[in-house]
């Protein structure tokens, strides 16, 4: 049996997973943020790769981008539990 993904992981999964308001959830963030999660988390690009298709600077500007976008999902996700 392989290891649990990391935390991040498993929230934008179950964010978008399971029930008719996964796309809410997830429509909730900026498009930029859309895109990055759905290229790194859901699609498995790399932070370079993901960088190129989105016409980003660089990668650690796709990891600063990753790391709000799911800031923000955590902050939607507890507004939606509340």
């Amino acid at each position: 049996m392989g290891a649990a993904p990391p935390p991040d992981v498993q929230l934008v999964r179950e964010a978008v997973g399971g029930d008719h308001d996964a796309a809410q959830r997830l429509f909730r963030l900026l498009r930029h943020y859309r895109q990055v999660l759905t290229l790194r988390i859901l699609l498995g690009y790399s932070a370079e790769e993901t960088a190129e298709l989105l016409g980003m600077p660089s990668a650690e500007a796709v990891r600063v981008a990753q790391f709000r976008a799911i800031r923000r999902l955590r902050r939607v996700l507890r507004f939606a539990a509340a």
